[in-house]
C-alpha cells in the first residue's frame, strides 16, 4: 500500500498551531501524533526519514535553545514539539504529558492513576527499542524495502536523497542500534518476555488500567507497532512494510504476536481508539 506523503508539510493549518518534528515511521513519533490528535491539539507535522532529520533538528536546537525537561531524549531524538509559545518539548512521554495537562478534561485524561505512567515508561523502555531493532534488522538488508519506505513516507526530494544515501544510512543505523543476528535474537526474546507480562496483566479487562483507554494502552500499541506491522488501514499514522510483502521472518513474527492477547489488544486499540 502506497501513500503519497509529498505534501505532508503543506497542509493548511492555523498560524498558531504547534509544530511536531518527526521521523515519520517511528513508533515513538506515532505515539505523540496519536495523543495530539486524540486530545484535538492543533499541530503541523514536519516529517523526515531516519538520519535526514538531523540537519533540521540541529537548526531547531539553535533556534530554540531553551527547553523543558527532556527525560532520556538526546539532541537528535524525535519527536520534538515546538509549542505556539516557542517552547521546545522533546520525547514522546513529555509531549503527551504536556498535551494532557493543557488540553484534556477528566473524561479524556490519559493518566487517571500512577500505573499509567509506570506502564507507559516500561513499554517505552523495554518493548520500544527492541521492536525497533527487529524492524530495522529485517528491513535494512533490502535496498528496495528502504526505497519503498522513503517513497511512501517522505516528499520526492527527501525520498531521492534517502535513496542516494541509503548505503551510508544503513551502515550508521546498524552501528548506532547494534543490529546484528545475535542482538536481533535477544530482542526477539525480550519482546516475548514483555508480551507474557502484558498477557498476565490484561486478564479479562478491555483496557490495561481502569475501565477506559489511557496512556498505557496507547504506549503498548505504539511500541508493538513495528513488530506487528500495523498498516495505515489498521490505524498506523505512517507506512510500514506490508505484512504480506515483508521479510518472511518479519511477517511470521508479526502474525505470531498478533495471535497473543497483548497483540490482539494492541491491534484493537489501533482499530477502535486510533481510527476513531
Amino acid at each position: 500500500m502506497r501513500q503519497d506523503q509529498s505534501k505532508v508539510n503543506q497542509v493548511p493549518t492555523p498560524t498558531d498551531a504547534h509544530r511536531l518534528f518527526t521521523i515519520r515511521i517511528s513508533h515513538y513519533c506515532e505515539k505523540a501524533r496519536w495523543a495530539l490528535e486524540r486530545l484535538q491539539v492543533p499541530y503541523r507535522e514536519y516529517a523526515y526519514m531516519p538520519l535526514l532529520h538531523m540537519a533540521p533538528l540541529a537548526l531547531l536546537n539553535r533556534k530554540f535553545p531553551e527547553t523543558a525537561d527532556e527525560g532520556f531524549a538526546t539532541r537528535f531524538t524525535t519527536p520534538v514539539l515546538v509549542t505556539d509559545a516557542g517552547k521546545r518539548i522533546r520525547d514522546s512521554d513529555k509531549i503527551i504529558e504536556w498535551a494532557n495537562e493543557r488540553y484534556t478534561d477528566d473524561e479524556q485524561d490519559l493518566y487517571p492513576c500512577a500505573d499509567c505512567h509506570e506502564l507507559e515508561h516500561r513499554f517505552g523502555a523495554v518493548i520500544g527499542p527492541h521492536a525497533r531493532r527487529l524492524a530495522y534488522y529485517w528491513a535494512l538488508p533490502s535496498a528496495r524495502a528502504g526505497f519503498g519506505l522513503a517513497r511512501d513516507n517522505a516528499g520526492r526530494m527527501q525520498a531521492a536523497l534517502f535513496c542516494l544515501l541509503f548505503p551510508v544510512i544503513r551502515h550508521v543505523i546498524r552501528n548506532a542500534l547494534n543490529i546484528n543476528p545475535d542482538s536481533a535474537e535477544r530482542s526477539r526474546r525480550l519482546v516475548f518476555q514483555e508480551i507474557d507480562f502484558v498477557n498476565e496483566y490484561l486478564g479479562s479487562s478491555p483496557y490495561l488500567v481502569s475501565d477506559r483507554f489511557t496512556a498505557a494502552d496507547l504506549a503498548l500499541a505504539c511500541m508493538l507497532a513495528p513488530a506487528l506491522l500495523v498498516s495505515p488501514a489498521e490505524g498506523y499514522g505512517a507506512v510500514l512494510p506490508n505484512i504480506d510483502q515483508a521479510h518472511p521472518e518479519a511477517a511470521a513474527f508479526a502474525r505470531e504476536l498478533r495471535a497473543t492477547p497483548a497483540g490482539k489488544h494492541a491491534m484493537r486499540m489501533f482499530r477502535n481508539e486510533r481510527r476513531a
